[in-house]
Parts: structure tokens; sequence; C-alpha cells
């Protein structure tokens, strides 16, 4: 008869806590591995100041330390008693043959030593495999606080944040804030004060500029009135040049210093200065007649014809009458006007012009009058040449540059009008002296005209002075 000898209380405690613990310990020393997280607060500092104040872009450096080695030894540890519980727990062996006590505590320990080297293998792979770089984390406003927090007792220092802005937080240490603060409102006043020097520096050139050319004035007022008044129309001693420029400038309009020949005269400039001034209304009337004469002068310059002088010395005869009215209305009311240069400069100005346009008349129609004659002698089917000033044109039918030369131009007459005032011709010929060959077309210089081969246009004998019959 078989006797069963009772396990011992301790050895059926061994077999369960061994089992449980081992696979306890396995689990969390797993879970430990991958849950040992650390996020460290960092700062990138991207501006210093004084006492200490930074701005920084702060961030999390998020990385796996600390008790990871425990936690690989806890795997080992739970590995081997793990191991070593599931060798205890074995029976028989593969023959169906029951273990003694003392064998299942030897598979126990054969396996623990298993789970041992099983454990030890992981943690030294897990030591030595290389490792990824720690990620960063950016801080976002709600969390802010929270990282300052973190940032304060990493650096074993209290920060306050002061500001913020897209480059990042200003941060300054707690204790320095008011010298920090004190120091911002020096920097302040010392900008401010050196602001103040420059401009009272640039205002200082500007009137010691100002007082040049002041002094100018002084020493020769008719030549720096309008210089100062130009340049300081506000100046401090504006009001003063004012009064006597005005005076200066109504004088040269009394003196003569305005005439036909000067557009730009004293009273252009009276008028340009003081257009409110005192003696404005006579020197408007004055520039209206100056005015006057000076339409009659354009006209005389511009005359080409007989005709055109004619027109010219009809609109003198006309305006007489009103250059004397002017004369004696002016004479009442502003005698030193009516007795001094400009009046006296203007009347004998349009009498000379008027002698002027006589003469230029008599010599435009004594040149019509040989045009004519020679004109007369013209008949159809007669040739003509002439030279003429010309020069060569881009495609923007622009003059080029150095292309200046004459042209032998000839024509055959098709009809002749009016008297023999036009003159209808088709051209033949267009020689360029210059050079010694036929050209196409050329540019005339005086009167601006374009001549082509074979071109039928009309002429005017009085505008040609050196017309030819020519073979």
């Amino acid at each position: 008869m078989e006797t069963t000898i009772a396990k011992p209380y301790h050895v059926m405690l061994f077999k369960v806590a061994s089992f449980n613990s081992g696979l306890l310990l396995l689990i969390a020393s797993i879970i430990l591995v991958q849950a040992c997280t650390v996020r460290i607060p960092m700062g990138q500092v991207v501006q210093t100041s004084h006492h200490g104040a930074q701005r920084i872009q702060p961030s999390y450096q998020v990385t796996k330390k600390g008790g990871r080695v425990g936690s690989y030894l806890g795997i080992t540890a739970g590995c081997s008693l793990l191991f070593g519980g599931l060798g205890y727990a074995s029976k028989e062996d593969k023959n169906g043959n029951p273990y003694t006590n003392e064998q299942r505590v030897g598979n126990a320990k054969s396996l623990a030593l298993a789970g041992l080297y099983v454990g030890g293998l992981y943690g030294i792979y897990a030591l030595v495999r290389k490792k990824k770089p720690p990620r960063t984390e950016q801080v976002t406003p709600a969390n802010f606080n929270n990282w300052l927090s973190d940032y304060n007792r990493k650096q074993n220092q209290k920060f306050v944040r002061y500001g913020q802005d897209t480059y990042g937080y200003f941060l300054i240490p707690q204790n320095n804030l008011a010298a920090y603060e004190a120091e911002e409102k020096a920097i302040v006043d010392r900008a401010e004060a050196q602001k103040r020097a420059r401009e009272e520096e640039i205002i200082r050139l500007a009137q010691a500029k100002e007082d040049s050319v002041y002094r100018k004035f002084r020493n020769n007022p008719n030549y720096y009135w309008d210089t100062y008044l130009t340049a300081y129309p506000n100046g401090r001693y504006a009001e003063e040049v004012r009064e006597r420029g005005e005076e200066e400038a109504y004088y040269d309009v009394r003196d003569g210093k305005t005439h036909i020949w000067n557009k730009n005269g004293s009273w252009e400039k009276y008028m340009t200065f003081f257009p409110k001034g005192k003696h404005v209304a006579i020197v408007r009337e004055y520039r209206d007649v100056s005015k006057g004469l000076d339409a009659i002068h354009d006209l005389y310059f511009s005359a080409k014809y007989n005709s055109d002088y004619l027109a010219a010395k009809e609109a003198a005869e006309r305006f007489k009458p009103r250059l004397d009215a002017w004369y004696e209305e002016a004479g009442k009311v502003h005698r030193e006007i009516a007795t001094s240069n400009p009046l006296t400069d203007l009347r004998k100005a349009l009498q000379n012009r008027i002698s002027r346009i006589d003469e230029a008349a008599k010599e435009a129609l004594a040149k019509e009058e040989a045009r004519r004659l020679v004109v007369s002698k013209w008949v159809i089917g007669d040739n003509l040449c002439w030279e003429a000033e010309s020069y060569s044109t881009d495609e923007k039918g622009e003059r080029i540059k150095g292309t200046e030369g004459k042209t032998l131009i000839r024509v055959t007459i098709e009809s002749i009008s009016n008297g023999g005032e036009r003159v209808q011709v088709k051209v033949k010929e267009l020689y360029d002296l210059k050079k010694l060959r036929n050209v196409s077309q050329f540019t005339m210089s005086s009167p601006v005209r374009v001549w082509r081969i074979d071109i039928t246009d009309w002429i005017d004998p009085r505008e040609m002075d050196k017309f030819n019959v020519c073979q």
C-alpha cells in the first residue's frame, strides 16, 4: 500500500507566489519601460537684455530616461520567477513518471536560470540598442504657465512673464524686475534726450543757413529778397523781407527792367510773390499791356509772307489806341508809372515794331512779285531742280544724328493753279550730294517734308527760293 506524503505549506506558497509574482513583476516592468517618459522644460534664447532679461521660445524635450535600468532588472527577475514557477508546476516527465519534490525544485531552479538568461539578453539588448533622439514639443499659450513653473524649478530661479510677441516670450528674473523697469525708463529718457538734441542741432543749422541768406538780403536787398522768400516763405524774417521785397519788385517795374524781350521780368516776379500786394492792380494792367505787345512781337518774327506782315501791322494798329488810352489812365492814377521807363519803352517799342513791320512787308512783297514773274514763265512738263537740306530717319521717324546733308531734287510740273501760287509736281529724281548716289526718299529739313520718287504733290513757290528750270 502506497503512502501519500502531504506537501509542506511553504512549498505550495512558493509555487503560487513565484508564478504570480513573476508574472506581475514582468508585466509591471514592461509597462514601466514604456511609460518612463520625461518632459524637460527647454528655452531657446533668441535675445538677451540687461538684468538677466531674456526673450525665449519655450518648448519641452521629451525623452525616456531615469529608472530604465531598474525596469530591465525587474523584467529579468520577473522572467526568472515566472519560469521558475512554471518549472515547479510541472508534475511529471514526458514519460508520465511523477516528479519528486526534489526534482520539481530542481526543475524550478533550471527554468529560473533560463528566465534570468532570457531577461538578461533583453536587458542587454535594450541597453546597447541605438536610442531615438529626444523629440521637441512646442509650448502653447494654454500650457505656458505650466512650462514656466517647470522651467523655474529647472533653473532654480523664478522668472516672470513680462511680454510676448512673434519672437517669443520675454522673461525677467523676479528679483530684477524693479531694476529692469528702472533701466528701461532710463534708456527711453536717454533716447528722447538724444532725439531732442538732434532736432535742436538741425534747427540750429537751419537757422544759421537762414541767417546767412538774410545777411545777403540786408547787404543787397534788390538781389536777395526773392532768394530769401523762395527758400523761407515762412521764415523768421519773412515779414520784413516781404515788405522790402514788394517795394524792390515794384521799383523794378517802374525802372523798366521788365520789357517785351524779358519773359520773366519784374512784373512776373511781382505777381508771383505778391498776388495781393498794394501795387498789384497797376502791375497787372502793365503786365496785360506788355503781353499785348508781346503778341505783336511774336507775329512779326513768325511772319514769312507779305500777308503775314500785313496781319501783324493791322494788330499793331489796333493795339496802339489801347496803349495810348492806358497811358493816359495810368498817368492819372499812378504818375510814377506813366512817367517812368516802362511806358516809354512800350510806346517806343510799339512804334519801332510798326516801322519794322512796314519794311519787312515791302521786302516780302518784292520777293513774292519776283517769284510770280518767274513762275509765270513755267509751263506744264518743265523740270524744276533745287537743293534742300536733308537728314535720314530711323524706323520710328526720328532723326539719325550725323546724317545731315544736301539732296538735289528734280521734279516735273504736272499742273499750275491760282495764278502760280500752287504748282503740282511729280518727283523724278532724288540725288544725295553727300553719298553721291540716287536715293528713293529723303526728309527735307526746312520746312520738314518727306520726298519720295514718283509721288505727286503740291508746292508753294514762295517757300522755295532756289527753284530753277532744268533738264
